[in-house]
């Protein structure tokens, strides 16, 4: 015949480098944040275990707690990830698409990219392409943001990040993926992963450390459809 008194709410389980935090652990209702509070929802694909307990009027806790299980999985056509290993450095995720001249023009030059007469439209990143603006590198020959145009969800500048872009339906072409130890912090391991059609193609994992200068790790190329 008691009542419910108090609501504890847990995220017991989620994806490896996921900072994912609840917004009111004790109210009836709650939701995901991102760790800084940003952005409301889950920052990683993966699996998610929730637990709640309850307590009465009496003071006596729920026997068990109640357990939800979801998978987060992308309903974007190319989804890309960003995640490092130190509470500090500001690492940046790019996506970069090839021109007609076969060209990857970005911020950077490398072994595969290159600062060849760099337009806004050429490359993703936060400069350009981040959710909260209203714009966004045309991609798909589209006027105005359209499925085909790339978006970073945000730019995590205090650590661990993630960082996530996403396309919600590709157009064909090619796509390197890459990170940018923009603070130069010393020896932060950066891993990036994959998702094509909302399944892990890919992972990779790289030491980024060049306090003296920029260190740019040209991680992958994907060819879509193909």
């Amino acid at each position: 015949g008691g009542t419910i008194a108090e609501y504890r709410w847990e995220v017991a389980q989620k994806p490896s480098g996921s900072g994912v935090v609840l917004g009111s652990p004790n109210l009836v209702e709650t939701g995901f944040m991102f760790a800084n509070g940003s952005k409301t929802g889950v920052d990683l694909a993966g699996e998610y275990v929730v637990h709640l307990n309850v307590v009465d009027d009496l003071g006596t806790q729920s026997i068990t707690p109640c357990a939800l299980t979801f998978d987060a999985i992308p309903s974007d056509t190319i989804h890309v990830q960003l995640i490092w290993d130190t509470d500090i450095g500001d690492m940046d995720l790019h996506l970069i698409k090839q021109n007609t001249a076969g060209q990857f023009c970005g911020t950077h030059d490398g072994a595969v990219s290159a600062s060849c007469g760099y337009t806004g439209d050429s490359i993703c990143y936060f400069g350009n392409c981040r959710s909260i603006w209203g714009s966004r590198p045309d991609w798909d020959a589209v006027t105005g943001v359209s499925a085909g145009d790339p978006v970073l969800d945000i730019d995590d500048l205090r650590g661990y990040g993630p960082e996530n872009i996403n396309i919600d339906v590709a157009v064909p072409g090619v796509y390197l993926v890459a990170a940018d130890n923009f603070s130069r912090e010393a020896n932060v391991g950066n891993t990036v992963r994959v998702y094509l059609y909302g399944q892990l193609t890919g992972e990779f994992f790289h030491i980024l450390d060049n306090p003296s200068g920029d260190d740019f790790w040209e991680v992958a190329v994907i060819y879509w459809p193909g």
